[in-house]
């Protein structure tokens, strides 16, 4: 395909942490992080999404989630931050090792092609979006996650692997002048 993509139909984000924890607070930090991703990816197609399923994965590979209709379509990940806690103490199950989380939004839709609603929550939710529009140019400017919400603070935070797959590779901590961790220089060995 010479022409590229010109639309997503569903976006989705998944990340595995090691060790695997039973932390509810650790495991939704991981979740956040990837609710931010999904957004800034539907931000940066101009997409949006009234449909959302949310997933943690437990050490035996077993899929635990809930798929959420959303009030109105968004790519604010407050908004779907908001549902998803609403919905995660029903899918979070105390004493079980969790690896990995994600979310998808799906029925992605043109973001200016949103309708108003009775209550005002669309109105709130394009306000925040022009916030999110300067935080992604921030993120343009200075790499990805150089802004980013509290509840993903731990996930940003630390390492996502501990032990042996937690370990930097030397190119990563030999940063040439300019380089930070997240805008790294493309070099060819």
């Amino acid at each position: 395909d010479v022409e590229g993509r010109e639309t997503y139909q569903s976006i989705s984000k998944t990340k595995t942490f090691t060790p695997a924890s039973t932390d509810p607070s650790f495991i939704f930090s991981q979740l956040s992080k990837n609710i931010e991703n999904a957004c800034i990816k539907a931000r940066r197609w101009n997409l949006s999404t009234p449909l959302i399923f949310f997933f943690l994965k437990d050490q035996n590979f077993k899929y635990h989630g809930c798929e959420i209709k959303l009030s109105h379509a968004t790519c604010i990940p407050q908004d779907i931050l908001k549902a998803v806690e609403e919905q995660y103490a029903g899918v979070y199950r105390p004493g079980v090792l969790y690896r990995a989380t994600g979310i998808v939004l799906m029925k992605l839709q043109d973001s200016a092609k949103t309708q108003l609603d009775l209550f005002g929550s669309v109105l709130k939710t394009e306000a925040i979006r022009e916030v999110f529009e300067n935080i992604d140019a921030v993120s343009k400017r200075y790499g990805k996650h150089a802004i980013f919400l509290a509840s993903s603070f731990h996930a940003m935070t630390h390492s996502a692997h501990a032990g042996d797959r937690g370990e930097v590779a030397d190119r990563a901590r030999s940063l040439f002048k300019g380089e930070t961790a997240r805008r790294r220089l493309g070099v060819a060995t």
